[in-house]
């Protein structure tokens, strides 16, 4: 049978639904990429927190934990005053600056 210009716009039409059909596919699969990325990524820092803490908590079991806990702390509290001086130092020689 000859092919019409009745079958051969149909087929064209056929074609150009194939078209944007699959053309929409690939917009989805584009943005489900995308969220997938999006969902490993959160899950990611997620499983780090994770893994950090349990990093700390397994450090400070046991005396040997409590020992760098304690040393820890003091160093921190030593720091925190180290700043907290300095600050009151650059104070003090700001107001006989302006004095």
């Amino acid at each position: 049978m000859a092919p019409t210009l009745t079958s051969a716009f149909s087929e064209f039409l056929h074609s150009l639904t194939a078209i944007a059909g699959s053309l929409a596919n690939s917009i989805i699969a584009v943005f489900t990429a995308i969220l997938a990325l999006c969902q490993g990524a959160i899950l990611g820092l997620f499983s780090l927190g994770n893994s950090l803490v349990k990093l700390v908590l397994d450090v400070f079991q046991g005396l040997a934990g409590f020992v760098a806990g304690n040393f820890i702390i003091i160093a921190v509290l030593i720091g925190a005053y180290f700043v907290y001086q300095s600050r009151q130092g650059n104070r003090a020689q700001t107001r006989s600056i302006k004095s």
